[in-house]
C-alpha cells in the first residue's frame, strides 16, 4: 500500500560522450598494461594548481631501434617511468590520463583477461575490454620535458644485492613511522650508511 512519485530528467540531457572518431587504436596485453600503470601510479601529483601532473603521461618512445608505449608520472619530487614494447606502425597521440580514470581502469582490469583495445585522440580515450567500456577525457595540459631531469651519463654507479638493501631499509625505517622523517644514505666506496633519526622514537643506523 505504497505509492511513490519521482521527478525525472529528459534523456537528451544525459552527457553521452561522442567517441566515434577515435582513429588511433592499439591492442595491449592486460597484464602488461597493469604492470606499466602500477609502476607509475605512486608518483602521480596531488597539486590541484598543476593538473598536468595529476595523472600518467602516455606517449610513444624509441629506444635502440625499438618502439615502446611509455608511461611517466611525477609529483615534482620523484619521477617514475615504465614502458612496454609495441609495433612501430601504431599511431598514438601523447595524452595525460587523469588519476581518477587510472584507478577506475585498474579496478576494471582486475576482472578481465587477454587484451584491452585502446582508442584515443588528443582530447579523450576509450578502453574496451570484456563486458566493459570506459571512456574518459584526458587532462588538457603540457607534461614537462622529463628527459632533462633524468641523468643519462652518470658514471657513478653502485650495484648492491636487492634483498640485502631492502631488508636494511625496512629495519632502519622501523624506528619511525612519520613519513616526514626521511632515510639518509651516505654512500662511500665500500659501504652505504643508512640512518633515520626521530625525536620521539630514537635513532636507527645500519651499514
Amino acid at each position: 500500500n505504497s505509492k511513490f512519485n519521482f521527478p525525472t530528467m529528459p534523456i537528451d540531457d544525459f552527457p553521452v560522450m561522442d567517441n566515434k572518431d577515435l582513429d588511433n587504436q592499439i591492442d595491449l596485453d592486460i597484464k602488461s598494461l597493469k604492470h606499466l600503470i602500477n609502476n607509475c601510479k605512486f608518483c602521480m601529483g596531488l597539486d590541484e594548481s598543476r593538473q598536468y601532473l595529476n595523472g600518467i603521461f602516455f606517449h610513444k618512445t624509441n629506444i635502440k631501434g625499438k618502439t615502446f608505449l611509455t608511461g611517466v608520472s611525477t609529483d615534482s619530487h620523484r619521477l617514475s617511468s615504465s614502458s612496454l614494447e609495441i609495433e612501430e606502425s601504431v599511431q598514438f597521440e601523447p595524452i595525460i590520463l587523469p588519476k581518477k580514470t587510472i584507478f577506475q581502469l585498474l579496478s576494471l582490469l582486475e576482472d578481465v583477461e587477454n587484451e584491452v583495445k585502446i582508442s584515443s585522440d588528443k582530447s579523450k580515450i576509450k578502453f574496451e575490454m570484456q563486458n566493459a567500456v570506459l571512456v574518459s577525457k584526458v587532462i588538457d595540459g603540457k607534461f614537462p620535458d622529463y628527459s632533462k631531469v633524468v641523468p643519462f651519463e652518470n658514471e657513478k654507479k653502485l650495484e648492491i644485492n636487492l634483498n640485502d638493501f631492502k631488508s636494511s631499509i625496512e629495519r632502519v625505517v622501523s624506528v619511525s613511522m612519520d613519513r616526514k622523517e626521511g632515510l639518509k644514505m651516505a654512500i662511500s666506496k665500500d659501504s652505504i650508511r643508512m640512518s633515520v633519526s626521530s625525536p620521539s622514537s630514537g635513532e636507527g643506523i645500519e651499514i
